[in-house]
């Protein structure tokens, strides 16, 4: 659990350092923290965990 867990922490900071954490989705405040979030996360484990190869294209739809 704590190497998942540190890799998803390293994963979304780097995100947050690069300016890339927000969804793609235009919605403020709060919502956009939390679903941000989740949906970084979520994105995550399925693309390290099941090798779904949609995930890992350059132009996924969460990184636009």
């Amino acid at each position: 659990m704590a190497f998942v867990g540190g890799e998803i922490f390293l994963y979304l900071a780097l995100k947050v350092l690069r300016g890339d954490f927000f969804w793609w989705m235009k919605v403020d405040g709060a919502l956009a923290i939390v679903g941000s979030f989740f949906e970084r996360i979520i994105v995550k484990v399925i693309a390290d965990y099941t090798g779904c190869l949609h995930f890992r294209h350059p132009y996924v739809a969460s990184d636009l």
